[in-house]
């Protein structure tokens, strides 16, 4: 007689177990010890910020600082002879403007005194003004006297026939020379007065013959520079 056998009830509630303890051991290992969560310590009032650890700078380098974030980077110094760092703030170009102190500023002027300066310059230039148109005048008035002087040597000449020499020189014409060959032909004076100077003081130079005149007569004044043979000279050859 065959006898049908069902599974016990212990053995199905094993199973269960058995199956429930599989499934909770596989969940906690999925989880681990990290994730568990962790409770926060209480923040320290006299905490210090780690400190950063400054890098290390070899030898031919330089530590340069970044200013904006506070970053460190070592860079290799490169020398650059015959350049010298200029602050961006300076202008090379521009010209050197010295600033001056307060007491050497110069003060404003005052009118009197520019009105006085402006009349000093005035003076001045009217001065010179007057210097030139009477050294004008001075060199007419020795033109004409020569022009004058011109006449009495020329009715000397007719007179006597001749010249005075160069040795009896212009006052042969007030008084009759003491070597004068022909004293009696000497109708003078053929100036009532002794001859004149030039205008800067000096006496009327009279040379025959001429240089400038050969078959006659040069007479001449050294002009304003009172020297003889410049450009100023002022004679009959003109």
């Amino acid at each position: 007689m065959n006898v049908k056998r069902t599974p016990s009830r212990s053995l199905l509630v094993g199973l269960v177990c058995a199956a429930l303890a599989l499934a909770c051991w596989g969940c906690a290992r999925d989880v681990g010890p990290d994730d568990e969560p962790q409770a926060k310590a209480p923040p320290q009032a006299d905490a210090q910020p780690p400190a950063e650890e400054e890098p290390e700078v070899g030898e031919g380098e330089q530590l340069v600082v970044d200013e904006a974030p506070a970053t460190a980077s070592v860079v290799a110094e490169e020398e650059k002879p015959g350049i010298i760092d200029t602050p961006e703030s300076v202008d090379v170009a521009a010209p050197f403007q010295p600033q001056l102190e307060p007491s050497e500023v110069a003060p404003p002027d005052d009118p009197e005194q520019t009105a006085l300066r402006d009349a000093a310059k005035a003076m001045a230039r009217r001065l010179a003004s007057a210097m030139s148109k009477g050294r004008k005048a001075d060199e007419n008035v020795a033109k004409t006297q020569i022009r004058l002087l011109k006449t009495p040597l020329e009715i000397y000449h007719l007179d006597l026939g001749e010249l005075p020499t160069t040795a009896q020189g212009l006052e042969a014409l007030h008084e009759a020379p003491a070597d004068l060959a022909s004293a009696d032909k000497w109708d003078g004076p053929y100036l009532r007065d002794p001859v004149p100077q030039d205008p800067w003081g000096n006496p009327y130079q009279y040379r025959t013959p001429g240089t400038h005149n050969a078959d006659s007569f040069d007479l001449w004044s050294f002009g304003p520079d009172k020297t003889d043979g410049t450009d100023d000279d002022i004679g009959n050859w003109d």
